[in-house]
């Protein structure tokens, strides 16, 4: 995992938290993503595997036994990472894209689509990865391009002698076409030239010429609309006597030609034929080597003239559809060039990164043949595959397509129903993806895949799908019909105990299970069997001789019908048996008794008999008379039951239907013809090797039909998510179905986040297949986000060294920090420059002031502060106090909560996020709790702090539950430590609080402190420091009626600004002694009396105890003697009003005086305060 996981997820988890926390039923069913590319790329790696060929010799089912472990190689990483970022989800209950019930309702989608006729079998030219062997589709094609630079070709194509252009001119041995191509390696391939019929192209006879790949009396063929610098480094100019001057740069050097030219249209070069740039037979018949018009061909790029290689691009194997041009490829699925490819190009590979081996031998070729003209670096993009990073080529073959360019009505007005967040991608990167959507190339020639579901006949060719398990097992029979029989009752049942292999102990039939015996045999006798094959056992001999008797039938003893072993358990009352299981059915499968067999090996036993029987027979009718258990599994096999269905007859499940009943005492059972695809142990596998080896009946003829051995996009398992995690349509209906008037539990989903890239991926993929079920959009609201790249803007690569380990951040700052810093960094759309200092101060300034604000809370709160869960009575009372801070934070707080409510309803998480930080950093930390500090140091009454707390104490909690969606540790702690018992996510989030709500309050508040800023400002220019108290603020009173400056207000201002008298007047004083501001209406005096003067050392001196008291290590409530001793001018002044600072510094008593002989403080300090000499000493006291 990435840090780039942690930004998509934390996103998800904030919404789920916050929808829960809304009364909504959330859904939290986790997911794998088990199948395709990346794994088996992942197994080649680990077995050493280069090729299919490879894989195949090794072993189909033994490699996809090895993709399906190697999934879940880092199963543990991603729990761990989940569990730490409070990712919360169902990970006990995830869909997973191998299980057979999602691949069966995958096949059911495919059947839907086959249906509606827009899933077939075509010739077409697509994206091809020569290492994994197989096409990709444009999707995954749009996840894979990377800028490259490499090197452009223009050639000269050698005109047929004879050959009239126009009115009058006369192809010679010495005419040449000037074309252009960026893929020389498909140049064998050429077959044909494209022109535009209503382009202008010229006819330039080269005069003089110093460029060395033009010779003089040489013709040359071109585009009049070139581009400066593509054919020629400069504009064709013409001179006065209508020539033409161009150059060319060789080796640095200006190389010119002078040309005669003459204009003709693209039509008068249709129908021409030039000689082939390579001798391949195989690509010549009486189409080819022509020039055709086509009306792809333009002059943006290149000549004007494009070279047209029909297997190698779609517009040209289009065209050589209609002309007939010949189908032959000169390099093989392997990227390499077919041996008829000779002149050195035969098995070399033709584009590989980073190589130009082959690209050297063609330009080696052409430039000895006359054939080159000059090449160039072309900087484009190109694509490579998305997981194993080959050059794709074009490469024409038949694929499977689902045809969505049928649909692009539809999907257009499915997105139109969407709200895309943000809403430009809605018409734009998405928008544009679908105007323009190609058919869907599903088909993968690989092994962990979802099978496709189709069969084709091989002899008359029919093709069909197959949509279900049930329909599979329709279709496929067994060699042999298969009756089944439990024993007739035997004295073992009647008594309790069990009997197994080896019978120790007798246990033949009673007399009511003879009598079973003998009905059976009747019944089927009827039945006409042709063999009895029995368990070795008393009991099963002596039933199946009866049998025999009445069918006049000998019974044949087989071993692996025996009873299930359970070892120690023989003899042993059943009771102990089950007591092993722990009386539970599902134990059966794992648990193993000494000696003795699970369900597993006995499974394995009867798959091993049912080979064995269907190998040996063929076309018998077969009585197999067994156990209870025996019976059980091979009934399950022949039927293709799940192993939690085989537990159906003893444990209720949610199937759909019941198919498994525990077999009754001598009940015959006739057993569907059916063969499923099983494993080597006998379990449902719907994967490739096993569902390969089930042949169809053809229903057209007598022929059989064979799977297509293709597997499926591993997209399309992603883009059937919504259905087939529930195993839709054969079960859970009514989480995709409108019920009546009951809408569907669970689609269209509410709410999805992916990267920007998943537009063209996983975005896609689902709505085009609800689309394809006529479902409309599968979402409702859908969120995408930027890359995440470091602090310098680049993308993250272990090469650059500036990948950021997730865990890393996680264990130093933790997973609250590592999210909030992605929801307030900036919108989830835009790119995220990961830096980790910026990580830090989020984490301090955020996440540090909100708990110091719990910890404040918890120091100055009496014990067993009973804290109301919503606007009590004392909250109530609060507001009808004086108290204008608990009015305005209460009023804060109900406005935030409205605030993030509605932006987090339209999925603006970081508005609600910042909403957030600024309430906490701002208002309730740095102004209510800095403001409300000396009311809980030094309360004036029990009841007021009291009040004061459940004040402070439902902010917080209030806080907690707000911010629990977006840091959901850190929130859970506050709400424990204030008292409640059950975890804050299961809260539910309050209600908005209009009555709370004082909008002119706040408005006053906002208008106070930005006065208080510029007061700041003032002093500062005055020099004055803050602790020195000055004598009046004055507030012009136009400036107070504007703000709406409540006198209620002043109290807090003359505290925050250390000044002691507030006015409004009618005009602001122009006495040099004063500071103003004209604009704010802001005046102050800076007047220091000697008054003044002693309050601020006061200050200072206060200021001084403290910094003492906490260098001391010293709790803020514990009590201490101070002595005081001053020396100086003030001295005096400071010891007559030491006794006024004992409540602000926590002192029990002051003295003051020098330090005595003998005594002992805990701490002592010299300092200057003013232009005194202060001594102290500090000493604890209890309180």
């Amino acid at each position: 995992p990435g840090i780039h996981h942690v930004l998509v997820r934390s996103i998800k988890d904030a919404f789920l938290r916050y929808k829960t926390m809304r009364g909504f039923l959330v859904e939290r069913k986790a997911g794998w993503d088990t199948h395709g590319l990346p794994v088996e790329i992942a197994v080649e790696k680990e077995l050493g595997i280069r090729s299919k060929q490879d894989i195949e010799n090794y072993g189909i089912a033994q490699f996809n036994e090895k993709a399906k472990e190697s999934v879940w190689r880092h199963k543990d990483e991603w729990e761990r990472l989940t569990a730490r970022t409070a990712f919360w989800l169902d990970l006990k209950n995830p869909y997973i894209t191998y299980h057979n019930s999602y691949i069966e309702s995958v096949w059911w989608i495919m059947k839907e689509i086959w249906n509606k006729k827009l899933l077939q079998k075509d010739f077409k030219v697509v994206p091809f990865c020569t290492r994994c062997g197989t096409a990709l589709a444009s999707h995954e094609v749009a996840q894979g391009y990377e800028s490259v630079k490499e090197n452009s070709v223009y050639l000269k194509f050698r005109l047929k002698e004879g050959q009239k252009i126009g009115e009058n001119f006369i192809t010679d041995k010495n005419t040449y076409i000037l074309s252009w191509t960026t893929t020389p390696w498909t140049l064998p391939g050429n077959v044909a030239l494209a022109v535009g019929e209503d382009i202008d192209y010229y006819i330039a006879d080269v005069e003089a010429t110093e460029f060395s790949n033009l010779k003089k009396g040489e013709t040359i063929i071109f585009s009049k609309n070139i581009k400066e610098g593509t054919l020629f480094d400069c504009p064709v100019i013409f001179g006065s006597d209508g020539r033409a001057n161009v150059f060319n740069e060789e080796a640095g050097v200006k190389k010119w030609s002078k040309l005669i030219i003459r204009q003709i249209k693209g039509k008068e070069l249709v129908g021409l034929e030039y000689e082939p740039l390579f001798d391949i037979p195989e690509t010549q018949n009486d189409k080819s080597h022509k020039v055709y018009a086509a009306n792809f061909v333009t002059t943006e790029d290149g000549t004007g003239v494009v070279h047209t290689a029909v297997m190698y691009g779609e517009d040209d194997y289009n065209l050589g559809n209609k002309i007939g041009l010949p189908k032959v490829h000169t390099v093989g699925e392997d990227g390499r060039f077919l041996p008829f490819v000779l002149n050195g190009l035969a098995g070399l590979a033709v584009k590989r990164k980073d190589d130009k081996t082959t690209e050297e031998v063609i330009i080696a070729y052409l430039k000895q043949h006359n054939f080159f003209f000059k090449e160039e670096l072309y900087t484009h993009d190109y694509p490579f595959c998305w997981r194993c990073k080959t050059p794709l080529l074009y490469y024409a073959r038949k694929s499977w397509f689902i045809r969505m360019s049928h649909l692009r009505k539809e999907l257009k007005e499915a997105n139109n129903t969407v709200n895309w967040i943000p809403e430009h991608i809605k018409q734009g990167r998405f928008g544009e993806w679908l105007k323009e959507v190609k058919d869907w190339a599903i088909s993968r020639e690989r092994y962990w895949g979802t099978p496709l579901p189709v069969w084709e006949c091989e002899e008359c060719k029919s093709v069909e799908t197959m949509g279900s398990i049930k329909e599979l097992l329709s279709r496929s029979r067994t060699k042999n019909k298969y009756i089944v029989v439990r024993h007739a009752e035997a004295t073992a049942n009647t008594e309790g105990w069990i009997s197994s292999w080896p019978e120790s102990k007798k246990n033949h039939l009673t007399e009511r299970g003879i009598k079973q015996a003998q009905s059976a045999g009747k019944r089927i006798a009827k039945l006409k069997p042709d063999l009895i094959i029995a368990s070795p056992l008393e009991r099963t001999m002596q039933t199946a001789r009866i049998i025999g008797e009445q069918a006049g039938i000998e019974p044949q003893a087989e071993k692996d019908l025996r009873e299930f072993d359970l070892g120690a358990f023989n003899t042993r009352p059943i009771k102990e048996y089950h007591d092993f299981l722990d009386n539970d059915h599902t134990n059966r499968w794992n648990k193993r008794p000494l000696n003795g067999e699970n369900w597993e090996d006995l499974r394995k036993r009867m798959y091993m008999l049912f080979q064995k029987l269907e190998q040996k027979y063929s076309d018998k009718t077969i009585v197999l008379v067994s156990h209870g258990d025996p019976i059980l599994l091979f009934k399950g096999i022949t039927m293709g039951i799940e192993d939690k269905d085989f537990l159906e007859p003893y444990i209720k499940t949610k199937a759909s239907e019941i198919r498994l009943s525990y077999p009754a005492y001598a009940r015959e059972e006739i057993l569907p013809m059916s063969k499923a695809p099983l494993d080597e142990s006998g379990r449902l596998d719907l994967h490739r090797p096993y569902v390969d080896a089930l042949e169809l009946e053809c229903a057209h003829c007598d022929g059989k039909m064979k799977r297509v051995p293709e597997v499926m996009d591993v997209w399309l398992d992603s883009g059937t998510m919504p259905f087939s995690q529930w195993h839709y349509p054969f079960e859970n209906k009514e989480k995709v179905d409108a019920r009546g008037s009951k809408k569907p539990e669970f689609f269209p989903a509410d709410f999805i986040v992916e990267a920007i890239d998943q537009t063209r991926g996983w975005f896609y993929t689902l709505m085009a297949i609800s689309v394809l079920l006529d479902r409309g959009a599968p979402y409702k609201n859908v969120m995408v986000t930027g890359h995440v790249v470091d602090k310098n803007g680049k993308k993250m690569s272990k090469s650059l060294g500036n990948i950021v380990d997730p865990w890393e951040m996680i264990d130093k700052y933790g997973s609250d920090a590592v999210r909030w810093y992605f929801f307030t960094m900036n919108n989830p759309a835009d790119t995220k420059r990961f830096s980790e200092q910026e990580l830090k101060e989020v984490q301090q300034k955020f996440l540090g002031t909100l708990w110091n604000s719990f910890s404040f809370f918890e120091l100055y709160a009496p014990p067993k502060t009973k804290i109301p869960d919503s606007v009590s009575s004392s909250i109530r009372q609060a507001q009808d106090k004086d108290n204008i801070l608990d009015k305005w934070i209460l009023s804060r707080l109900a406005t935030v909560n409205e605030e993030v409510q509605k932006k987090m309803d339209v999925y603006e998480i970081t508005a609600a996020t910042r909403a957030i930080s600024a309430f906490v950093t701002d208002d309730l930390s740095n102004w209510y709790i800095r403001r409300s500090r000396d009311r809980f140091q030094h309360p004036s009454s029990k009841e007021d702090l009291k009040l004061a707390s459940e004040l402070l104490g439902f902010v917080l909690k209030q806080t907690a539950l707000l911010s629990a969606s977006f840091i959901p540790f850190v929130a859970e702690s506050i709400w424990l430590g204030l008292g409640e018992k059950s975890s804050v996510h299961l809260a539910e989030l309050s209600k908005i609080d209009k009555k709370s709500q004082k909008p002119e309050l706040e408005q006053a508040m906002e208008a106070l402190r930005f006065k208080i800023q510029i007061a700041l400002k003032l002093r500062a220019q005055s020099g004055q420091k803050v602790r020195q108290p000055l004598g009046k603020l004055v507030f012009d009173a136009k400036t107070a009626d504007k703000d709406k400056l409540d006198k209620k207000l002043f109290l807090l201002l003359q505290e925050e600004l250390n000044i002691e008298k507030v006015e409004i007047v009618a005009a602001l004083p122009k006495d040099p002694a004063w500071v103003s501001d004209e604009q704010a209406g802001i005046a102050i005096d800076t007047t220091i009396t000697p008054a003044l003067y002693i309050n601020g050392l006061m200050r200072e001196l206060i200021r001084q105890v403290q910094v003492t008291r906490k260098d001391a290590g010293m709790k803020p409530k514990e009590y201490v003697l101070l002595r005081l001793s001053a020396q100086g001018r003030s001295g005096e002044d400071i010891m007559k009003r030491a006794e006024e600072i004992k409540k602000d510094v926590y002192a029990k008593k002051i003295e003051t005086g020098e330090k005595r002989a003998g005594e002992d403080f805990i701490v002592e300090r010299e300092f200057d305060l003013g232009e005194s000499r202060v001594w102290m000493g500090l000493r604890k006291i209890k309180n």
